[in-house]
């Protein structure tokens, strides 16, 4: 039996609609139909002739849950928070907010910010996301059968992001590279040495609460690539190893760089003054 789900979402956000659409279609085998207003399939979105508040209304009342796509372009539309005012108002629907390239600390508006909202931005939350969906309707998740598809969506979703740019030069395009490395490695720096210096100290205490602060944090990435461009997050918490990130940052720039060539050069450079503090290039 298939059960229903509804993404509300902007209009210019119906790429990201789509892939999460078809991710659950295939990691469920179809179990779980996500229905999206602008769906361009043959008998997807609303059908000519029909009238749109009718089939929304429709759509919302069969659905077990409604994902609200919160993004640059949503954060701040009235319909969004409509389609959610009415899933939030029938018993048998949960309103599920899904963070793509805001801040869900800051940006997610009222009453939205009332619900337990996930930020997808690498492949370990589209995990954790698809997980609590599929336990929702009582599916079991195979993380290993469904990685592939995973792996996929969350390079789909990082170039569906991606504004278009094509004004910004290539040297511009690849000391952004750099940045993202360099901001990804500071705050990894930051907060592991921070407890290594704690336990080194043999304050115990301090460190298991430090440690305790360390079970899962956001790392802005800015990607700015001639033809790539785009502001992403990614999760990062204690039981993932440094390959763990570098494969999650691989996934976000796959459509423009090949396996390993990314992590070649390594440029650090203070972020205060600019300034280029050390050239390496790895073996």
């Amino acid at each position: 039996m298939t059960s229903n789900i509804f993404i509300s979402h902007d209009h210019r956000d119906s790429e990201c609609a789509k892939i999460l659409a078809n991710a659950l279609s295939k990691i469920t085998l179809r179990q779980i139909d996500a229905w999206f207003s602008t769906d361009a399939d043959e008998f997807g979105g609303i059908q000519p002739g029909a009238i749109w508040l009718d089939e929304i209304r429709a759509r919302l009342k069969s659905s077990k849950a409604i994902i609200v796509l919160v993004t640059p372009h949503s954060v701040s539309r009235p319909w969004v928070l409509f389609e959610s005012g009415f899933g939030a108002g029938l018993a048998t629907c949960d309103v599920v907010p899904i963070a793509l390239g805001v801040d869900i600390s800051t940006d997610i508006p009222f009453p939205l910010a009332m619900y337990q909202t996930y930020k997808v931005a690498d492949y370990v939350s589209l995990c954790n996301l698809m997980a609590r969906i599929l336990n929702k309707y009582q599916i079991v998740f195979d993380e290993e059968l469904s990685r592939p598809t995973l792996e996929s969506t969350i390079s789909s979703l990082s170039r569906a992001m991606a504004p278009a740019s094509n004004s910004e030069g290539k040297a511009d395009s690849e000391m952004s590279s750099y940045d993202l490395f360099d901001s990804l490695k500071t705050h990894i720096d930051r907060r592991f040495l921070g407890l290594a210096s704690q336990i080194l100290d043999g304050n115990a205490r301090m460190g298991s609460e430090l440690s305790s602060k360390l079970v899962e944090y956001e790392v802005p990435l800015k990607i700015r690539f001639s033809e790539l461009n785009s502001d992403q997050y990614i999760t990062i918490n204690k039981s993932m190893s440094l390959q763990d990130v570098f494969d999650d940052v691989f996934y976000m720039l796959e459509s423009v760089v090949t396996a390993f060539s990314y992590l070649e050069a390594w440029v650090l450079r203070n972020t205060q003054n600019k300034y280029l503090s050390c050239c390496a290039r790895g073996g």
